[in-house]
């Protein structure tokens, strides 16, 4: 079970870090939509 937690807290981090990085990516979308 020792080595499930430890997938489980980098699964954690890496979503946190996939969710940030899917924030910007939207937001570069939107201004180039804008700016077509």
């Amino acid at each position: 079970m020792a080595g499930h937690s430890q997938f489980k807290n980098i699964m954690y981090r890496k979503g946190a870090q996939d969710a940030k990085r899917a924030k910007q990516f939207a937001k570069l979308i939107r201004e180039v939509t804008v700016a077509a």
